[in-house]
């Protein structure tokens, strides 16, 4: 074990994972338009904003009701399955 700030012990790989997780939270995805009133659930209507904000072309999802959309503003949803089945020849 190491010692962390404050003289706390760490676990083996802790400065690791949490430098990965400071990094992601700097890299957040920040949507450029709020969606909402789409879906039934509001966390849905987020990931859809999302997805708009990276310019995806695809959202991958097992969520039925972000399914039951087929797309959004251009972007197709699909499950994995499909996705998968786009690269295959």
């Amino acid at each position: 074990m190491s010692v962390g700030p404050k003289g706390a012990e760490l676990w083996p790989g802790t400065r690791e994972i949490l430098k990965l997780v400071s990094e992601a939270v700097h890299s957040m995805i920040r949507p450029i338009e709020p969606v909402a009133g789409i879906c039934r659930d509001p966390d849905d209507d987020s990931i859809l904003a999302c997805a708009m904000g990276t310019g995806a072309n695809y959202l991958v999802a097992g969520d039925e009701d972000l399914l039951g959309l087929k797309t959004f503003k251009g972007v197709r949803i699909v499950t994995p399955r499909d996705f998968e089945m786009l690269f295959i020849d």
